[in-house]
């Protein structure tokens, strides 16, 4: 019998507000007067020096730099500046929805400071609050404001199956919950390797890419420095498909 634990956070209307405050040394600038679901002509400027590379249009100009590379080979240390910063890494040189980005830090597992012996908590997500949606738009301005947090120990929601009390996940958010565009939707998914066959239909549905605002994946792969038994996928293959999901317009972050 399948396991399947989905909690659902549903994030009541609130009476406090969060104004969007201008951060010093930010690039872009964004005053939002109502959540725009129109990215490409979202209010921010950009200054010339900061224009965005062509490659930033591919997947190509998601992947990590490091990409592929032998971590033997790279620079170790002072010689790796960004290393000194305890929680915050390198931002990614493209843009996701208009907005700054982590750089993925394939080489360190997506987990930054565990890797760099900052923490102890191989699960330690502090490296992520920099770079939280929220700091660069006010996601109060929705009516509607829903948080999905997606755990089990074994997970197939890809399909219906009352039987077994199994739910199509992306069905369920969309027919179910009736979650729109307009609305602010923030998933969290640690759901032990199916995350692969659903995140593979997600990067085609655009429907989805419109109503999730912001989205954590852990995602499972083969690697000799990790403990995770999945066999079918490869770190590289992880780093794409983070990638692709921000070349399509998903507001992703790897969830440690």
């Amino acid at each position: 019998m399948v396991v399947c634990i989905i909690l659902i956070y549903l994030i009541v209307e609130v009476n406090v507000t969060n104004k969007y405050t201008r951060k010093s040394g930010e690039v872009d600038e964004f005053r939002p007067t109502c959540k725009t679901r129109s990215w490409s002509q979202e209010a921010f400027t950009m200054s010339s020096q900061q224009k965005e590379p062509k490659i930033c249009g591919s997947v190509v100009g998601h992947l990590p730099e490091t990409y592929g590379i032998d971590i033997s080979k790279l620079p170790r240390g002072e010689d790796r500046p960004w290393n000194q910063m305890k929680w915050m890494g390198k931002p990614a040189r493209c843009r996701v929805k208009g907005h700054l980005i982590e750089s993925l830090d394939d080489i360190y597992n997506f987990r930054r400071g565990w890797a760099l012996k900052y923490v102890k908590d191989v699960e330690d997500e502090y490296h992520l609050l920099p770079w939280l949606l929220g700091n660069r738009v006010d996601l109060n301005l929705s009516k509607r404001r829903e948080y999905l947090d997606l755990g089990a120990n074994s997970f197939k929601s890809n399909f219906d199956d009352e039987s077994t009390n199994i739910v199509n996940i992306t069905r369920f958010i969309k027919e179910t919950l009736k979650l729109k565009a307009t609305d602010t939707v923030v998933v969290k998914m640690d759901i032990e390797g199916n995350e692969w066959s659903i995140l593979e239909k997600w990067l085609k549905d655009s429907d989805m890419v419109d109503i999730i605002d912001e989205l954590f994946v852990e995602v499972h792969y083969y690697h000799p420095s990790v403990r995770w038994d999945n066999k079918d996928h490869t770190r590289d293959q992880a780093s794409h498909l983070f990638a692709s999901l921000q070349t399509e317009g998903f507001y992703v972050h790897p969830w440690p």
